[in-house]
């Protein structure tokens, strides 16, 4: 237990179960032994496998930064397998692909401080990986738009010396994605060039960014157009309002994403024009108005514009200050 509480990469009561059965299989004194090569052990390699529907792939996709994209039936082991099995359960239709985030970590067992009475507290039981993961599934939904959603991952740990852990156990893990019952995108190798721009974010930045991407998927995932078109006004806003300052909200979104996307007059004329169509059907769906016939048509557009609006966001490196660009007309 006190290997497990000092451990950074693998849940500490998945470590005590895999060292129960270890023991079980190969004795007290090979346990030990093994142990105590591990305290010693400068690097491991760890692959995290995560089953993610509504992304689909028929090739391995190198998304960069240790990450791949695996078809579905390239489940790693068994055990992976059988989770996701479990996961879907009768839902046969659904599609999925394999993301798979692999790294070295050194050293493996390297104690994190702690805080509170409890063994376990501040340790990290997110599967190692993880966070590459999330930001390729962002930028998969930037690039289609797509909804994905993680069921089941699984954690393979490995190096020269050590094979006490050299198989995880998949378990299922809570993704905030988005269900969504139509079609899947098939993924391509996009995520890699706005993945390291994505990084590269400010902190503050990139929560209002991954506020917009969210309510992508979500407008991707409604039924409804005019569901989807609430969401969208909210993505919008994320990135072109004023934290704080909502006076003539309506009148800067046109403006400010008029400026940033377009740089002729025409262009900025229909952007304006978008997002006062996307405004005008908002204001209708939230004070219970019947939704125009045009929703479909005005969602996939809205959608467009979102994701061009992110995309330029992240090559700028950085929201601008709006002020700056309502009054020299770029950002």
């Amino acid at each position: 237990m006190r290997i497990g509480g000092g451990c950074a990469d693998v849940r500490p009561d998945a470590l005590a179960r895999h060292v129960v059965t270890y023991a079980k299989a190969n004795g007290a004194s090979a346990t030990v032994g093994a142990l105590r090569s591990m305290m010693q052990i400068e690097e491991v390699t760890t692959a995290t496998y995560a089953f993610v529907e509504n992304v689909v792939t028929t090739d391995v996709i190198d998304l960069g930064e240790g990450l791949t994209a695996l078809p579905e039936e390239a489940a790693p082991h068994a055990h992976f397998a059988e989770a996701i099995a479990k996961v879907r359960g009768g839902l046969s239709h659904r599609r999925g692909a394999i993301l798979k985030a692999q790294q070295s970590s050194s050293p493996f067992l390297r104690a994190r401080a702690r805080a509170g009475p409890f063994p376990f507290a501040g340790v990290d039981t997110r599967p190692p990986g993880m966070d590459r993961i999330e930001t390729g599934l962002k930028m998969v939904t930037l690039c289609g738009p797509s909804c994905p959603a993680i069921r089941a991952t699984s954690t393979l740990v490995c190096s020269d010396e050590l094979r006490l852990f050299s198989v995880g156990e998949a378990v299922s893990y809570s993704y905030p994605g988005y269900w969504y019952p139509g079609m899947p995108k098939v993924i391509t190798d996009e995520p890699r060039s706005l993945a390291p721009l994505y990084e590269r974010l400010g902190s503050i930045d990139r929560r209002r960014v991954d506020t917009a991407i969210s309510r992508l998927g979500l407008a991707v995932a409604r039924l409804e157009p005019s569901d989807a078109v609430v969401e969208l006004a909210i993505a919008l806003e994320a990135v072109l309002s004023d934290p704080g300052n909502k006076l003539e909200l309506t009148y800067r979104l046109k403006l400010r994403a008029a400026l940033i996307l377009a740089t002729g007059l025409p262009e900025r004329k229909e952007i304006k024009s978008l997002v006062d169509e996307l405004y005008s059907e908002r204001s209708k769906v939230v004070h219970g108005d019947i939704p125009g016939a045009r929703d479909q048509d005005l969602r996939e557009r809205g959608e467009r514009l979102v994701s061009n609006l992110i995309r330029k966001v992240l090559t700028l490196g950085s929201i601008p200050h709006w002020s700056h660009v309502e009054l020299t007309g770029h950002a």
